[in-house]
């Protein structure tokens, strides 16, 4: 079984306080305003559930993070995440399902799941803001840097020298955001999109989202899958889950464990092909 690895994406968002054009001297919204009002948890006070749709324009690369009271659902084009308690909880690949089983190592969590919308960057200036139809305008500017490490830790190409100007449309009662657009900037002026990504609230559970819940929380049907880890050692410890039968159940291999085996000495590599409707002992020992 190959290691595998999750890719999360993040997004950096606005700093610095907002001087609304039409409002009275010393009316501003803050950064801490602006955060206060995307948290998760006080968004989930007034709305049943939110979505962000996320586009990387150059690659027609889209994903989507959908949020209610129960779970976050990260989805790609051809994959999705299941997060319970901010952590990552099934998978879905291929029309396949499958439970994650952690051993010897923490599960893995979602970043700044308290709020999913909105996060500060320290070098980012607010350059203009508008009050108009109920709605703030808002565009910054990103320093060189601050735009190199999000696009290139995003795995998307940077060019020396680009920088960020994004747009944000908020709701001038809430200061939730509603849609924001990033454009890279050259040094001589020449402009690309980067991102486009618009909030929804409000908005129905995917089937998806209910599909993978389900399975995660089933009670009946299951399957246990064990894994012992250093059998027949000092160190040896066992791990298990439990999933519906006909789901699969992704390991997350630690550093210096290589393979998963079927046999307590560790000789017989694991097969994709093991009966899903049964349940599994599994075996891995470091250096193999």
């Amino acid at each position: 079984m190959k290691k595998i690895h999750s890719i999360l994406l993040g997004m950096g968002l606005i700093t610095g306080g907002l001087m609304l054009a039409g409002w009275t001297s010393g009316e501003t919204v803050t950064l801490e305003e602006i955060d206060t009002a995307t948290q998760t948890e006080q968004l989930l006070k007034k709305h049943s559930s939110f979505q962000i749709t996320s586009v990387y324009v150059d690659d027609d690369f889209t994903y989507s993070q959908y949020v209610d009271k129960d779970l976050l659902l990260v989805s790609y084009p051809d994959s999705a995440e299941l997060y319970l308690d901010g952590q990552l909880n099934y998978l879905s690949e291929e029309d396949s399902l499958s439970g994650i089983l952690y051993i010897l190592q923490d599960p893995v969590a979602y970043p700044a799941t308290d709020n999913v919308i909105f996060s500060s960057s320290a070098d980012e200036t607010i350059t203009s803001c508008e009050e108009k139809d109920g709605k703030i305008y808002v565009s910054s500017d990103a320093s060189p840097e601050d735009t190199e490490k999000q696009v290139t830790g995003e795995g998307f190409p940077y060019n020396e020298g680009e920088y960020f100007i994004t747009d944000y449309v908020l709701d001038a009662e809430t200061f939730t955001l509603l849609s924001l657009d990033e454009t890279l900037v050259a040094p001589d002026g020449s402009t690309r999109p980067y991102i486009t990504a618009t909030i929804e609230y409000d908005v129905e559970r995917p089937e998806l989202a209910q599909t993978m819940y389900e399975h995660s929380t089933a009670i009946e049907n299951l399957r246990q899958v064990t894994l012992t880890t250093d059998p027949d050692t000092e160190n040896e410890e066992t791990f298990s889950v439990q999933v519906p039968k006909g789901d699969g159940v992704v390991i997350y291999l630690p550093e210096g464990y290589d393979g998963i085996f079927t046999d307590r000495a560790c000789t017989k590599e694991e097969e994709s092909s093991i009966d899903r409707n049964a349940d599994a002992t599994l075996y891995m020992a470091k250096g193999k």
